[in-house]
């Protein structure tokens, strides 16, 4: 399976590349991740976004991914969001404002919650709206 990470606010130096430069320091994730340029709309100069993909696979890649994004995202400067979306279209968001000053006990939680997440089964035609862990959803919830 593989899950992208779109992400939103924060400097330049937040964007995809900067993740997937943290997930290539961690050796379970080396070659899993790589940036994906978004398409290039018509009549558009560029793409407007790109988007990190990365590929799990078993023996607990989905956990090392979600203990990079996590930490990733807590160390970010200003109001950095992660949207996460799963190959069936379900998707979550994490938010710096909301898990920077988690304490280790609730960034543990976070890492399980978003592992389970990564693993869970495919859900048919995605969710309908954004799952909120650790952060807030993508429709204000």
């Amino acid at each position: 399976m593989e899950v992208t990470f779109d992400i939103s606010g924060g400097r330049e130096a937040d964007g995809p590349g900067s993740l997937r430069e943290w997930m290539q320091a961690d050796g379970e994730l080396g070659g899993r991740a790589r940036v994906v340029h978004a398409p290039v709309e018509e009549g558009s100069l560029g793409s407007l976004a790109d988007v990190l993909a990365v590929t799990l696979g078993p023996g607990g890649v989905a956990t090392a991914v979600a203990s990079a994004a996590v930490a990733w995202i807590r160390r970010r400067v200003g109001d950095v969001s992660l949207k996460v979306t799963r190959s069936d279209g379900s998707s979550l968001s994490l938010s710096s404002q909301n898990v920077r000053g988690m304490d280790e006990t609730a960034v543990r939680a976070l890492i399980t919650q978003t592992t389970a997440w990564l693993d869970g089964p495919a859900l048919p035609g995605g969710n309908a709206g954004v799952s909120a862990v650790g952060g807030e959803s993508a429709d204000g919830g």
